[in-house]
């Protein structure tokens, strides 16, 4: 069994899936009224912090990289705009679990992007950018598990149900996906997102 940090990364990805099960569950308010992707994460956010024990910090759309004060995440990263090629771009995870402060290996454990579903014509290109990111976060910043999460939320005069689908991709396990909701929970347009990078 595989740990990072004292936690076996199964573990960590139960937790995830839990806290997950819960937001759909208990705030079906701001999936049923199309709340934002901020508010929702931050309920995930809430129901990990107590799954994990005193020294783990839970953090929605933390900005800073390990001990410098004031260093920000930034790394190079593709651009899908012109022009293409590699650029720096501040990484700010929806969601981690970590010690904060700390660049010690195995102070990293979870990073979590997280989309709302949409049929604007860059969804897909944001869904890469989420993508690009977590792979920069597990490879290069040693993130024990890394996870999109797909918000299926009902819009205004919408019959479609709520639901969310979690896409887990770890550094050393094929990636799983893990669907919630009611009766046609969504799904990714593609299921190897975690391996192939950027093809354009």
């Amino acid at each position: 069994m595989e740990r990072a940090s004292g936690v076996d990364k199964t573990e960590i990805e139960r937790r995830l899936i839990c806290a997950v099960g819960h937001m759909v569950v208990k705030d079906r308010h701001l999936m049923e009224n199309d709340g934002s992707e901020r508010s929702i994460i931050h309920r995930v956010g809430v129901y990990l912090e107590g799954a994990f024990p005193p020294g783990w910090d839970v953090d929605c759309e933390y900005n800073l990289d390990g001990m410098t004060p004031n260093d920000p995440k930034a790394f190079m990263l593709p651009s899908a705009e012109p022009p293409h090629g590699d650029t720096e771009r501040l990484v700010t995870p929806d969601l981690i679990v970590h010690k904060r402060g700390s660049s010690a290996p195995g102070a990293n454990i979870l990073a979590v992007e997280a989309k709302k579903l949409h049929t604007g014509r860059d969804w897909l290109t944001e869904i890469e950018d989420d993508f690009d990111r977590l792979r920069v976060l597990r490879d290069r910043r040693g993130y024990a598990v890394v996870a999109f999460l797909l918000l299926q939320t009902r819009r205004k005069r919408s019959t479609r149900s709520i639901g969310a689908l979690l896409a887990f991709g770890t550094r050393d396990a094929e990636p799983f996906t893990v669907p919630f909701g009611e009766d046609d929970p969504p799904s990714l347009p593609r299921e190897d997102w975690f391996q192939r990078g950027r093809t354009s």
